[in-house]
């Protein structure tokens, strides 16, 4: 196994503030310290002493042999029942409308992977995504109805903003676009004051740039929107109120690496058919995972290589779901 994927965990705080250099998200900070209230917050939501509606589940991609991070994702429990403010489009008139929206869906987030590794034969990206849906099956009965995604406008050089930012955001906010961004992670409460109770945009007067950031799905976001599509994701009307990025949802019975998903006992044998599956399994608050070969025969998945993962407890079952969950080769032949 190449590739790890674990919990955030202390120490990773320097390789975390690597990776989110190399993109810009409000939920990944750069700075050391916020990266660190982070890791504290994760690991005590995988060890479940966190209520539900504070968790912030942090997953890490690891290189086994140098211990290197090359990426990360994120479960962002703590947005349920919580007020966020939108722009609704509405497309029959032209506009845009400033909605506070209650959610009841859990939302996905900080989807980094460091650019080297993207686009390779493990599909690294999809591992780090992915492995957020595997975690839901540990207790299925925590989790609300609905998983939400929202895709992040592309941003300028050095990420001072987006030419929607430039077009609506500078007009509201006194603070620059690092700032207000660094403002959402650190202070939620004193972002929304700054934030007016309503508002109304006239498409057609915005610059062609910011029309489009809410209009059309940017290259940058292509690969991502059509993937989740196929996932069952479908676009909402609603665009975030920074970037103009649009926002999806799903049933999270519904996808299907989920639907698929199973608990299984996973030991070394003699697979006729083998196909990659995804795996994970937690115990006493540390979460593992990563692609094994394997078949599924009854309550087990039969894997060709021996010894198991270095991270696999034999004895104890593992969350497993094909990693190509749309085709129909995956057999359970028991």
């Amino acid at each position: 196994m190449k590739f790890r994927i674990r919990s955030a965990k202390k120490g990773d705080e320097e390789q975390l503030k690597k990776v989110s250099e190399a993109f810009h998200l409000c939920n990944l900070p750069k700075d050391i310290s916020e990266i660190q209230k982070k890791i504290q917050q994760s690991e005590q939501s995988f060890s479940g002493t966190l209520p539900f509606q504070k968790r912030g589940f942090l997953f890490v991609l690891e290189e086994v042999q140098t211990e290197r991070l090359v990426g990360s994702s994120q479960i962002l429990a703590y947005y349920t029942h919580q007020k966020h403010p939108y722009f609704i489009i509405d497309q029959k008139i032209s506009s845009l409308r400033l909605h506070y929206t209650k959610s009841d869906s859990v939302q996905l987030g900080g989807l980094v992977l460091l650019p080297e590794f993207r686009r390779g034969a493990e599909k690294l990206g999809r591992q780090i995504g992915a492995i957020r849906f595997l975690y839901m099956l540990e207790e299925p009965s925590i989790w609300p109805e609905e998983i939400e995604v929202s895709l992040t406008a592309p941003l300028k050089d050095n990420n001072t903003g987006s030419e929607f930012w430039d077009a609506v955001g500078k007009k509201v906010f006194s603070l620059n676009y690092r700032e207000i961004s660094e403002l959402y992670q650190k202070d939620f409460p004193g972002f929304l004051s700054q934030i007016p109770k309503s508002m109304t945009l006239d498409l057609k007067s915005l610059p062609s740039g910011a029309r489009r950031a809410v209009e059309e799905i940017h290259p940058e976001t292509l690969s991502l929107y059509h993937g989740l599509l196929k996932l069952g994701f479908k676009q909402t009307p609603l665009r975030h109120f920074l970037d103009g990025g649009i926002s999806l949802i799903a049933k999270r019975t519904d996808v299907p690496f989920i639907a698929q998903g199973k608990r299984v006992l996973v030991e070394a044998g003699h697979p006729a058919h083998p196909h990659p599956w995804l795996w994970s399994q937690q115990t006493e608050g540390v979460f593992t995972g990563g692609v094994i070969e394997g078949e599924l025969n009854g309550e087990g998945l039969f894997i060709s290589k021996e010894p198991l993962p270095d991270d696999m407890k034999p004895s104890i079952p593992c969350s497993v779901t094909p990693f190509n969950p749309l085709l129909p080769n995956y057999t359970d032949r028991s």
